[in-house]
């Protein structure tokens, strides 16, 4: 693989002391050691490129490829759940996590396909920028002028919930006060060597720590737990087991997902994404054939009352 980091330095006389620089945040803001991660967004993000392209316009996704358009739309509709703007979400220490299972596959797919074209033996400059799955959130920092930590988790069938499950813990740690998770995978020629029935799949994920959440009066869905059962990962033609238990106690009737079509790195999302929708408490299990799994452990708010004084 390729790996690369590119840097420019401006070198200039100046009388000014050198000094690190620092980012301030306010006492309300800042995240508490051992804060409990709540769910105030979510949203199953488009599942064709022509709505990824409605959401966020034409002259945007022009020069995107596949898996930052389906990216970068599942944000601007994620904020638009939530209510918060890119300052809002700025003011307090925060993250960006993605989970996809085959990242920049089909940006690679075109890059190297159009290397060994016969009547053109180049490559393409512009195409080569989306040869790193990280990239995604880079359009995405650069579209709504974000900094903070980013993490990019790629974890076969399970990548999504991987990466909600790492987001939680890193706001539980009291590293961040947000998160914005994404799953996303994009297809193509690529992607049908794996699975004929495969198809493109976005989701997002808003996680605040609690105190930050009711400061600004924010819908609380629920809280976020689980864990990693260890194993190799790896293996994508075979498809997870996902099973879903829902809390006995529940008053609710198990819900239901919408049956997709086959979502290579999103399995257990529409199932989680089920229980959030009814507002019952559950669990949704994913293994894979390889040993690998994720369990989230999902108890909802029943009622997903705002708390808080609303903005």
């Amino acid at each position: 693989g390729f790996a690369g980091v590119n840097a420019a330095v401006i070198i200039g006389a100046s009388t000014a002391s050198a000094s690190r620089p620092t980012v301030t945040f306010s006492a309300t803001s800042a995240p508490d050691s051992h804060a409990t991660a709540v769910l105030t967004a979510h949203v199953r993000g488009p599942r064709a490129r022509a709505d990824a392209v409605a959401r966020i316009g034409a002259r945007a996704a022009r020069r995107l490829d596949d898996l930052c358009l389906y990216g970068v739309s599942a944000v601007d509709a994620l904020l638009a759940e939530a209510g918060l703007t890119d300052e809002d979400l700025s003011a307090a220490p925060h993250g960006l996590v993605l989970g996809t299972a085959l990242g920049c596959l089909e940006s690679d797919h075109g890059f190297y396909m159009r290397e060994l074209a016969p009547e053109r033996y180049d490559s393409s400059p512009r195409l080569f920028a989306y040869t790193l799955p990280n990239i995604v959130l880079g359009e995405v920092a650069i579209r709504h002028r974000w900094g903070g930590e980013n993490l990019v988790l790629s974890a076969g069938r399970v990548s999504g919930l991987t990466a909600l499950l790492e987001a939680s813990r890193r706001i539980e740690t009291g590293a961040w006060a947000r998160a914005v998770v994404l799953a996303v995978d994009a297809t193509g020629p690529a992607a049908a060597r794996l699975s004929d029935a495969a198809r493109p799949m976005a989701a997002g994920w808003l996680l605040e720590a609690r105190t930050v959440a009711e400061a600004r009066g924010a819908r609380i869905w629920g809280t976020v737990d689980g864990r990693v059962d260890r194993g190799a990962v790896r293996g994508l033609r075979a498809p997870a087991e996902v099973t879903t238990t829902v809390d006995p106690s529940a008053s609710s009737p198990s819900p239901r997902p919408e049956p997709v079509a086959e979502v290579l790195g999103g399995a257990g999302v529409d199932e989680l994404s089920a229980l959030i929708a009814a507002g019952v408490s559950g669990r949704v299990a994913v293994r894979c054939p390889s040993g690998y799994g994720v369990r989230i452990d999902w108890s909802s708010a029943l009622d997903g009352d705002r708390v808080g004084t609303s903005k």
